[in-house]
């Protein structure tokens, strides 16, 4: 029977693959329980096993005897059929039921799970449930947390059946996930230590885990995304999706069980502000210049162990990579920045009469690699940046403002979440901008030239200026 089990797959391998187009992995998920072991240096009375892919399931060498078997076909995310599941060693078909494992050969079996299999392409509802999964792939590429066994199918997937979606993707601004992202991340972090976190977190979890980064990624949700209702759509308007991932540091002795990751998943949605919808879309409609255009947002969340070793590698190359910018464009050999006047009224009388109304976006296409204005402006806006970050840094650095790029990010060059918050509150105060609302997030260089100039052009004539 076991075998029959095996041609029938081996003859249907294509037709299960392609049960589906929005399906990214394998629907069919075998399960089989393996007895009477031969492996050397082992105790085990059995070993459980899980097929998500149909050759890694055709080429497995079995070290023993079949006990049970199981097969699942999956038509939806997190929704399934059992077309077949049987007990070989008391030679019994659990199901369907009610049939007499003695009188079922190879050609009854195949026609049995024939009829099993093509019942389940009533239920097939794998395009309602297609953009969660998409969404959940695409993030995870960005972060490498694709299982080891679901990298394959994600490839196959994306440069077949579901490369229409992935070069839209691909067709979505890159500082969306360039910019906008890492700040969403920063912000996290930043708001995670505030609330003493660490503290937090190591209390519910029972000194198990205390570390958590977290990783933000956005993209255009489908045209087919169930979850949004079509009566909201705007035409021309996209509707966006923010994926954020809780990444626990876990030690080598330890795992990340399901109870630890709901009680981590509550404490984080209650206590950090900027997990709540309206306060995300907040944000990201704030940003002076770089922001999204959207129509509605979609925010979802995951919490996922990850090896406290990498974690903490990859926080000091972090740290490596921001000392190496801010080396990069500090002042060679000198200890001060040339006198220039940098209140509101030196720029207004600068610039107010030769400031364009509008400002071209630097980084909305890859071709566009500059902001449509006069260079002494920007030089100045650079200027005065470079100026308030060496009064309230603890590192006094000297920016050299020549090097000062619009894709320059302000956080990258500030020892903490304080330091940044006072430069930006800074820049505004400059300008004599005490409160906003909505507030408004400045994150690269191109959000300061925006703001700046918006301040200009909506500011009062040069009569009115003593």
């Amino acid at each position: 029977m076991y075998d029959y089990v095996n041609k029938w797959i081996k003859n249907n391998k294509d037709k299960i693959y392609n049960f589906s187009e929005f399906s990214i992995i394998c629907p069919l998920e075998i399960q089989m329980r393996i007895t009477n072991l031969d492996l050397p240096d082992s105790d085990l009375d059995f070993i459980d096993k899980r097929f998500n892919d149909l050759n890694d399931y055709l080429s497995f060498n079995v070290s023993g005897e079949v006990e049970t078997i199981s097969l699942t076909l999956w038509t939806e995310e997190g929704s399934g059929n059992i077309i077949f599941e049987c007990d070989f060693k008391n030679k019994k078909i659990i199901y369907p039921t009610k049939l007499n494992y003695s009188k079922i050969d190879e050609t009854k079996l195949s026609s049995i799970l024939d009829k099993q299999f093509n019942k389940c392409f009533e239920k097939n509802n794998w395009e309602d449930s297609f953009g969660n999964r998409f969404v959940t792939f695409l993030s995870r590429e960005k972060y490498d947390l694709i299982n080891e066994q679901d990298k394959k199918p994600w490839e196959n997937a994306k440069n077949k059946n579901l490369k229409i979606y992935y070069e839209n993707f691909k067709k979505q601004p890159s500082y969306w996930n360039e910019i906008i992202a890492p700040y969403l991340n920063y912000i996290l972090d930043q708001e995670f230590i505030k609330n003493k976190g660490p503290e937090n977190i190591k209390k519910i979890t029972y000194d198990r885990f205390d570390y958590i980064k977290f990783k933000s990624f956005i993209c255009e949700a489908t045209d087919n995304e169930s979850r949004i209702d079509p009566k909201r759509k705007i035409q021309g308007m996209p509707d966006i999706c923010v994926y954020v991932y809780y990444l626990v540091s876990v030690p080598d002795n330890d795992s990340l069980d399901t109870f630890a990751g709901a009680s981590v998943n509550q404490w984080l949605t209650e206590n950090i502000k900027y997990l709540n919808i309206n306060n995300m879309m907040d944000v990201i409609r704030g940003i002076s210049f770089n922001h999204i255009y959207f129509n509605f947002c979609l925010l979802t969340t995951d919490t996922l162990g990850y090896d406290y070793f990498l974690l903490d590698t990859q926080e000091a190359i972090n740290e490596t990579k921001k000392s190496d910018l801010i080396k990069s464009i500090t002042i060679k050999g000198q200890s001060s920045y040339i006198e220039s006047k940098l209140d509101k009224e030196t720029f207004v009388k600068e610039f107010k009469e030769n400031l364009p109304p509008s400002i071209e976006d630097p980084l909305a296409t890859e071709k566009s690699t500059k902001i449509d204005l006069p260079f002494d402006f920007t030089q100045k806006c650079n200027l005065l940046v470079s100026v308030l970050l060496n009064k309230i840094s603890k590192n006094k650095i000297n920016l050299d403002v020549k090097l000062m790029k619009p894709d320059l990010i302000l956080f990258k060059l500030c020892e903490d979440r304080t330091t940044f918050v006072s430069l930006i509150q800074s820049i505004k105060l400059n300008f004599d901008v005490l409160t906003e609302v909505p507030e408004k997030h400045l994150i690269t260089m191109a959000d300061v030239y925006a703001f700046i100039h918006d301040y200009i052009i909506n500011s009062f004539s040069l009569d009115d200026v003593e």
